[in-house]
């Protein structure tokens, strides 16, 4: 009869205490995706405030106004000794050299 209940309390207390057990896992689940939600806020907030507030992220950019220093005429100041044809060529666009193709005076090949 003793061990009778001694087993029923031992069961009742285990799954007492499985139950305490579950409802705790439930909590910290329910706080995970409550820090989960407020971490995904607060990184989007700081983003789109960060590109928001940038001063140029929006401008269009004048490269004419950026190179200008760096054409012929400012350099033939700069350096007198500068061959005339410096600074007056257009860049090429870039283009990927194969094995074959050679760059004429450059020793590149």
């Amino acid at each position: 009869m003793f061990v009778m209940i001694v087993l029923g309390l031992n069961t009742t207390l285990i799954s007492m205490c499985m139950q305490v057990l579950e409802d705790w896992r439930y909590i910290s689940m329910v706080i995970d995706r409550l820090q989960l939600y407020v971490f995904l806020a607060v990184t989007m907030v700081g983003t789109a405030s960060i590109l928001v507030g940038a001063p140029h992220i929006f401008d269009s950019i004048d490269q004419d106004d950026i190179t200008h220093p760096f054409t012929h005429t400012h350099l033939t100041a700069l350096c007198p000794g500068l061959p005339r044809s410096a600074g007056t060529r257009k860049a090429k666009p870039f283009r990927i050299l194969l094995k074959q193709e050679t760059v004429s005076g450059s020793g590149i090949s």
